[in-house]
């Protein structure tokens, strides 16, 4: 049966974009390289660069139970390496590198920035991906063997609806009470997850989490995280490009599903749904 066509939207409201692999841990990749691995990416295309934290292993089990995880004392005898961001001369393309996980990030930085389509943002990603995956061969620094591999759509929601009611938003949200003890609340946080299922088996899960940009803030836009992650079918670029497609054809969806389409109107919805 031929799948219905994705909801498209005129003006979406996105703001940011990022595609991500996590891979077994490069213990041979360290901070010495990084300048031979910014002239692979291009210096001129990247000028600027930052050192952030790594972000924190993850992975998405099922059918098994997930124990609690303990704090952990760890001995090193080297400084855990950061996270080295690589940022075009705008900073709307950002290549993000640790030794278990690589991204690429597009990113709204001015009203005038037009959202470049998953199809682009997903070609950046495989060159970049590639060169990264050619210069460890090159330099005898390992292998990337995937594990996982995320999607990541920011979307930044302007109202003039008051915090409390944003049932003109997000349909899943009624705003509705039993009695009137409670009324308009100062704010709104809702978060959701769902299981992702592709040809008849759960790969992945999806993460839904809405709230106001600035808390307590009366006028703060509303930030609605749309969050896929799950182990692609191969341990490869090519398979974490493919579960990409996936896990964006789940985002697009959903976010379709949990706005109101009072809202679908605001953004010129032409998919005729």
């Amino acid at each position: 049966m031929e799948r219905p066509p994705l909801p498209n939207f005129d003006r979406p409201p996105i703001a940011e974009v990022a595609l991500s692999i996590q891979f077994k841990e490069l213990t041979n990749f360290r901070v010495i390289h990084l300048g031979q691995l910014w002239d692979r990416f291009g210096r001129t295309e990247f000028p600027t660069t930052e050192e952030q934290q790594p972000v924190p292993r993850s992975m998405e089990y099922f059918g098994i139970p997930t124990p609690a995880v303990m704090p952990q004392l760890q001995l090193l005898n080297v400084p855990p390496m950061p996270r080295y961001l690589f940022l075009s001369e705008n900073g709307s393309i950002v290549i993000q590198v640790q030794q278990d996980r690589f991204t690429v990030n597009w990113r709204k930085r001015s009203t005038e920035d037009e959202y470049p389509q998953f199809e682009a943002i997903s070609k950046i990603f495989e060159s970049y991906a590639l060169k990264f995956a050619q210069f460890l061969k090159e330099k005898d620094l390992g292998l990337i063997q995937i594990d996982q591999a995320e999607v990541t759509y920011v979307n930044r929601i302007e109202s003039t609806e008051t915090p409390g009611h944003i049932e003109k938003i997000v349909s899943v949200f009624s705003g509705d009470y039993s009695d009137t003890f409670l009324h308009d609340p100062e704010e709104v946080q809702l978060s959701l997850r769902f299981a992702m299922r592709h040809e008849g088996h759960v790969v992945g899960r999806l993460y839904i989490d809405s709230r106001p940009v600035v808390s307590g803030d009366p006028n703060s836009p509303l930030n609605m995280v749309l969050f896929a992650r799950g182990k692609p079918a191969g341990n490869d670029i090519k398979a974490a490009l493919q579960f990409f497609a996936i896990g964006r054809a789940y985002i697009v969806s959903a976010f379709a599903s949990v706005t109101s389409k009072q809202m679908h109107l605001t953004w010129g919805r032409i998919d005729n749904a």
